[in-house]
């Protein structure tokens, strides 16, 4: 089968701003995955499987239809994500995506009923672990999605995108966990979450992993190179 060609793979576990970005990235005339999970036709009438957006290993099956040149990793606080999901009635499809269908959800659960179970079944943990550490045979940015806009400059030279490029706007979210969520749902999806969500809000905004290496590269400010690629753009060569 022909593979197709993705300038840019963007991947998530949901609920952190992928949809914008992949819009962003579109309206640059990038090849990028889709946003839907609806097959892509390809030359002589072959498909290439566009459900990627949430897929939790790198080693995955349908990442082999592809032949990718660079990753864009979007994270950001769980819990957040976790009310995000169920705030769009996104929970039953997005943990079978997670999971590779190993784990679902009923769909007349609650928050409440979700936190009564106490389990990650969204094993977002696990989604994380298995996409940094692993070799991969392209280059890898890690990026917040909360803080996608304060980091223009290095996700543009990543992407080879002209740095005077217009960029996504910064979209506040509709509400934050910690404020505006019941004190006992609070606490029970802290319960489940806490340790792992504590690691994750405390990691730098943005990280680059290079093709071939698990190393986590953070710090990249406008003087340091990205792997070489990024220079000073007020410097003439």
């Amino acid at each position: 089968m022909e593979k197709k060609n993705l300038d840019v793979y963007v991947v998530s576990w949901g609920g952190v701003g992928t949809t914008a970005f992949l819009k962003f990235l579109n309206d640059c005339n990038m090849d990028v995955n889709t946003n839907n999970d609806i097959d892509i036709k390809g030359k002589n009438g072959s498909k290439y499987s566009s459900g990627i957006k949430h897929i939790n290993s790198p080693n995955h099956r349908k990442l082999k239809e592809f032949k990718i040149k660079k990753v864009i990793f979007i994270y950001d606080d769980v819990i957040n994500s976790i009310l995000s999901l169920w705030k769009r009635n996104y929970q039953c499809d997005q943990v079978k995506k997670l999971t590779n269908n190993r784990n679902s959800i009923p769909e007349d659960w609650s928050l409440v009923d979700y936190i009564e179970n106490d389990q990650d079944l969204f094993e977002f943990q696990q989604f994380y672990y298995n996409w940094i550490t692993t070799k991969k045979e392209y280059p890898c940015l890690f990026v917040k999605g909360q803080q996608l806009y304060k980091h223009r400059f290095h996700i543009l030279k990543f992407l080879d995108i002209p740095i005077s490029s217009k960029f996504i706007e910064n979209h506040s979210r509709n509400s934050n966990w910690f404020h505006d969520i019941d004190t006992n749902i609070k606490n029970g999806l802290y319960n489940i979450y806490g340790g792992f969500n504590d690691y994750i809000t405390s990691l730098p905004d943005v990280q680059l992993q290079d093709a071939g290496s698990t190393e986590l590269i953070s710090n990249l400010s406008v003087s340091d190179t990205l792997s070489s690629r990024i220079k000073n753009p007020y410097i003439d060569e």
